[in-house]
């Protein structure tokens, strides 16, 4: 994924970002397909959970869910507790935008591994700095990954808010490991 920033706005630009939206309401995924071509993402749809994980399966790539909690054949709490225990797609962030707005609702969404909560009707500049928020962690996440796997990608400790100690204790890990990588003797409990 790339992301680049704009200097003057400071807003995030993406390029190749996929956004699956699921939701059985057209009008919705309407709306949602729109804003999403507006902001340079390439919008994928679905109408239900079935429909969604199927194209989970065959696009690998699909950068964030917007989902409804209330669709047919597979609900939105059954969808994202898939797309989170999932490995070929736990890292894509999950949005659920519903009507269903009282606090168990909530937190039952949250628990199922929803990233962020947003209820109908909803606005959306909200929606967007939502997302923009969650691509940026998740390029940050990336590019920590990246530095950590020994690649030279320069990654600030507050893109994704790991304290100093943590970046000092995964350094003296890796030189550890680094040091100790040609003794067969040297294991996990060592």
């Amino acid at each position: 994924m790339d992301l680049t920033i704009a200097s003057e706005m400071g807003e995030a630009i993406m390029d190749q970002v996929k956004i699956l939206i699921v939701d059985d309401d057209k009008e919705i995924v309407q709306l949602l397909e729109i804003y999403a071509r507006n902001e340079g993402y390439e919008p994928l749809t679905a109408y239900n959970g079935k429909d969604a994980i199927t194209k989970l399966n065959t696009m690998p790539d699909i950068s964030l869910v917007i989902l409804d909690l209330m669709m047919p054949e597979m609900n939105g709490l059954e969808l994202c507790s898939k797309v989170k225990s999932e490995i070929d797609y736990s890292h894509i962030p999950v949005i659920l935008l519903t009507a269903k707005t009282t606090l168990e609702s909530k937190v039952e969404g949250l628990e199922c591994g929803a990233d962020v909560y947003i209820e109908k009707p909803f606005s959306i500049k909200q929606l967007h700095k939502q997302i923009e928020n969650l691509l940026r962690l998740r390029q940050s996440f990336h590019k920590l990954m990246v530095s950590l796997a020994g690649d030279t990608v320069a990654v600030s400790t507050t893109d994704f808010a790991m304290s100093q100690k943590d970046c000092e204790f995964i350094a003296k890990i890796q030189g550890v490991i680094a040091e100790q990588l040609a003794d067969e003797n040297f294991s996990i409990d060592t």
